[in-house]
């Protein structure tokens, strides 16, 4: 056995050490963030508030102007703004602190959440 070769098994045996502790690490931090009973009760009402707000301005805006001339890049901008308005007014303090500890901005996290919930309901 060659210098070369010693070397490259050490190497591999710390890489897989390295993997696997980092695995773990990852691993304990997204159960630490997303098992707790309150961490899933404050993102399902999140959802659940977001769903409801895409629901009643789909129902109330986009509804009225979607086919027609006036169904524009500007409108599906307004439809976007109103369905966060609505959902961040409805959002509780626990669940606005939560979200922005969390997952950085507020804004971010629920037009991402409108975003997808659109995705889900148009297919």
């Amino acid at each position: 056995m060659d210098w070369t070769s010693i070397i490259l098994s050490a190497c591999e045996l710390l890489l897989t050490g390295l993997a696997g502790w980092i695995v773990t690490v990852v691993t304990k931090w997204i159960n630490d963030k997303l098992d707790e009973k309150k961490s899933k009760k404050y993102v399902e009402e999140a959802f659940g508030i977001v769903t409801a707000c895409v629901k009643a301005t789909y129902q109330t805006y986009v509804e009225a102007i979607k086919g027609t001339e006036l169904w524009t890049k500007e409108a599906q901008e307004t439809a976007l703004h109103m369905a966060l308005e609505s959902a961040k007014a409805q959002l509780n303090e626990n669940v606005t602190e939560y979200i922005s500890e969390n997952f950085g901005s507020l804004d971010g996290y629920l037009i991402g959440l409108i975003e997808a919930v659109l995705y889900d309901l148009k297919n």
